[in-house]
């Protein structure tokens, strides 16, 4: 099965999610906020950039060792559609 990874856009955080994520965390769904953005402000800026972003998201898929259906909200399409080619 597949593990759903979450990510919303550049305005939101994981806790955009908070609602369906609650609803998913018992099958071994999450969510990831990406560098530089709401949980992560701070993290990485001025220079997080779309490549940074995609390095976040490989880089917790391949920790994880996760088979995923990402799912993206908004500014976060760009990254995971990178990711994912």
């Amino acid at each position: 099965m597949a593990t759903f990874v979450l990510v919303p856009g550049a305005c939101l955080g994981t806790w955009a999610w908070e609602d369906t994520v609650r609803a998913l965390r018992e099958q071994g769904h999450t969510a990831l906020s990406l560098s530089a953005l709401a949980e992560h402000a701070g993290q990485g800026e001025p220079q997080a950039d779309l490549d940074t972003r995609i390095a976040d998201i490989t880089r917790f898929v391949e920790r994880n060792d996760l088979n995923v259906a990402l799912v993206a909200h908004s500014h976060a399409a760009a990254p995971i559609g990178t990711a994912v080619s």
